[in-house]
């Protein structure tokens, strides 16, 4: 509870008063908040973390579907004070930072599809090809051009 609370007075303006009942609900939230988001995060880490292979997009989805699952029982399962009201604010934002936490999973999960980069590579391969393949005629188009822009 005390990093809670010394999280509550962070920052460059002062809280406004507030009852220590209420900071002790708000204290309970965001340790419940806290300790979901970690369970999520660490989850997701371990099937999609750096040193993991690349997962299939739905696959993922999957996976953080039951991350996210498992971390919203945590925070309902925590004991709080504050009622459903302040719970419901916490779980929105718990709702909120999972999201955003899965946005970047996904970007570092499509970082690891080798395919997206051979695809640059298969593009530029494939152009210099058809343009190898087809520099006889381009060759001879332009001269066909050429000799009939040179007698009009």
């Amino acid at each position: 509870y005390f990093k809670a609370y010394t999280k509550i007075f962070q920052g460059e303006e002062l809280p406004q008063p507030k009852s220590i009942v209420l900071a002790t609900a708000e204290a309970n939230n965001l340790a419940a908040l806290a300790s979901a988001k970690d369970s999520y995060t660490k989850r997701m880490e371990l099937l999609c973390g750096g040193d993991t292979p690349y997962l299939a997009p739905r696959e993922l989805e999957k996976k953080h579907a039951e991350a996210k699952e498992t971390a919203l029982a945590i925070f309902h399962g925590t004991r709080k004070m504050g009622g459903i009201e302040c719970s419901r604010e916490y779980a929105k934002r718990l709702d909120e930072e999972i999201d955003e936490a899965f946005e970047n999973f996904k970007k570092l999960n499509d970082g690891k599809n080798i395919y997206n980069a051979a695809r640059k590579a298969a593009v530029v391969t494939l152009v210099l090809l058809v343009f190898f393949f087809c520099r006889p005629c381009l060759v001879r188009l332009d001269v066909f051009c050429l000799s009939t822009c040179a007698i009009s």
